[in-house]
């Protein structure tokens, strides 16, 4: 995501979505691309056959739902044709189907990815102008401006926990959201209260002093 937040403002590189990738990996690009001995085992893994109405119906796309490898493979895959097209490791970083790539290929990769059959996503692929967006990250002009999104009013400690990081991770400085982040604190049992670092994620209360101090 830092270099989405980068390429915001020195336009250097775009990030390019897609549109169901999973669902348009094609079983004959896969064949195309990996050594036989990869696909052979691949194809082993994947399921060939889906049921509708009682009917059993043969699958073309390599990664049904469920398909353990989908994420890793279409990482594979993209960042394949990136370097099929010059890219080298600073042109071009995959993650999934999250694609930042040197804003000179962009245009020449999107091609690409039409001609093996994906469908990229023109209102959330980004090649110009002061915005990017990649892996779950929006930003303007440098600025991470991405809200956090609340699907439903929090009712258990966990929900409390994962609504007062989401506000801390829009607001890191908590210039604007204290009360409403310290409110979700107040609604979690002293027993919940847990803080810790970032990367433990909903685990804890993100802090970064990592301290316990709301008795």
């Amino acid at each position: 995501m830092a270099l989405a937040q980068q390429a915001s403002v020195s336009g250097s590189h775009s990030t390019i979505d897609l549109s169901n990738a999973s669902d348009t990996v094609a079983k004959a690009l896969i064949e195309l691309l990996l050594p036989s001995a990869w696909y052979e085992l691949l194809n082993s893994l994947r399921a060939h056959y889906t049921e509708i109405d009682g009917t059993y119906v043969h699958l073309s796309k390599f990664s049904s739902m469920g398909n353990g490898f989908t994420f890793e493979l279409e990482t594979i895959i993209f960042r394949s044709l990136a370097t099929t097209l010059g890219a080298d490791l600073y042109d071009c970083v995959v993650f999934g189907d999250d694609v930042i790539i040197n804003t000179k290929l962009s245009q020449a990769y999107i091609a690409a990815l039409k001609f093996f059959g994906f469908t990229p996503n023109v209102g959330k692929t980004f090649c110009e102008g002061p915005f990017r967006e990649s892996c779950g990250g929006d930003y303007f002009n440098g600025v991470a401006v991405r809200p956090h999104y609340l699907k439903s009013i929090p009712d258990e400690p966990q929900h409390w926990v994962a609504l007062a990081n989401g506000l801390r991770r829009v607001d890191p400085d908590m210039k604007y959201v204290r009360a409403a982040w310290r409110f979700c604190i107040d609604q979690i049992p002293s027993d919940w209260r847990n803080f810790g670092p970032a990367h433990l994620g909903d685990l804890v209360i993100t802090d970064p002093d990592a301290y316990r101090d709301w008795e």
